[in-house]
């Protein structure tokens, strides 16, 4: 009886028989074929899959936070800049009853403040959310938003007396929940750590690249120029409001010009300095981040040339700051519309601020 014969023969076994029956009819016993072993090669993708997961999840919360910062600056300003008057009235009550024209040019400005803050934010998008990106410039600019933040909030509780009760608890709420977030993407490490870093900071923005471009030169001058005007606005707002505009309305315009002062000392200097800086190493601003900056750069300068050209102008009210004043913005807008027009898109968003 014969024994029963295997329908195939495994591919491995076939072609060793076929071979020895070549070289001189010699068999060899094939060895029974295993499956092959799964090689640990296979899963490493799945393992490195992780890592970007939690890099991932953390850019996802930065991006909520500073878009959540977008979302509430970008909201405070149609208000201000088309309602302005109702808009005074709600925030300071009887300190602005009747709201003045004054009101009406301080609301307009305060909100090219808050573009400006919202253009700082959707640059953090772009640059605190990737890690491959230099940190010094998120730092800075992330830091000028705690800054204005905690310094806003003190003045909102010394100047109390000029809000309505309402409008004392919207402002002193918004300001706090703008110092919070941008300090929650820091700690109190990182945030220790940039302050250091400020002299030198400071050392290098006044001593820029050789061969930098016209557009670095400009942005080096705005920048003091600003924290000169700021700090003027802030330390004496009656003086300097009646030598602007001709006259000084009362507490809450002297709130309003305090608050556009805190705007010019702690966030325009931060922004000039990180374009300035991009455009000295390499004569051109790139990225989304620098696209996000001089937009809110050439909305606050928009707003300002929008209210005191017309002021300047007519020649009756105003005083000797007032050609000074609209001059710096001019040159603020001349700025934010070159860096937009030489903005080069790079194959990633925010190009502007990766490692060099």
């Amino acid at each position: 009886m014969e024994a029963a014969v295997p329908l195939a023969e495994p591919v491995g076994v076939v072609h060793k028989q076929a071979a020895a029956a070549t070289s001189g009819g010699v068999e060899h016993t094939a060895a029974p074929s295993t499956p092959a072993a799964p090689r640990p090669a296979a899963r490493a993708p799945a393992a490195s899959a992780t890592a970007p997961a939690s890099g991932s999840t953390r850019g996802g919360a930065a991006t909520a936070v500073y878009a959540g910062l977008v979302a509430l600056l970008g909201a405070a300003s149609p208000p201000l800049i088309l309602m302005p008057q109702l808009s005074a009235k709600f925030m300071f009550g009887s300190a602005a009853d009747p709201p003045d024209a004054q009101h009406t040019h301080l609301m307009q400005l305060a909100a090219g403040t808050q573009l400006v803050m919202a253009g700082v934010a959707a640059a953090l998008i772009h640059t605190w959310c990737t890690p491959a990106w230099r940190p010094a410039p998120a730092d800075a600019l992330n830091l000028s938003l705690v800054a204005y933040g905690l310094s806003a909030v003190l003045t909102d509780i010394y100047w109390a007396s000029a809000f309505s009760p309402w409008g004392w608890v919207g402002t002193l709420v918004a300001d706090a929940l703008l110092a919070t977030a941008a300090a929650s993407q820091m700690g109190p490490a990182r945030i220790a750590d940039a302050v250091k870093r400020l002299p030198g900071a400071v050392r290098s923005f006044s001593h820029p690249r050789r061969g930098g471009s016209m557009l670095a030169s400009l942005l080096m001058v705005l920048a003091p120029a600003f924290v000169a005007a700021g700090a003027a606005y802030y330390l004496a707002p009656q003086t300097t409001l009646t030598h602007t505009f001709g006259y000084a309305y009362g507490k809450s315009a002297f709130w309003l010009w305090k608050a556009i002062g805190l705007g010019c000392v702690m966030v325009l200097p931060a922004c000039a300095a990180t374009l300035q800086d991009k455009a000295a190493g390499e004569g051109a601003l790139t990225g989304t981040a620098a696209q996000a900056l001089n937009a809110g750069l050439v909305s606050a300068a928009a707003l300002h040339l929008w209210v005191l050209t017309p002021i300047l102008a007519g020649g009756e009210v105003g005083g000797v700051l007032l050609p000074a004043v609209a001059g710096t913005w001019a040159l603020a807008g001349l700025a934010a519309v070159l860096g937009l027009a030489s903005t080069k898109a790079g194959p990633t968003s925010g190009a502007a601020f990766k490692r060099e």
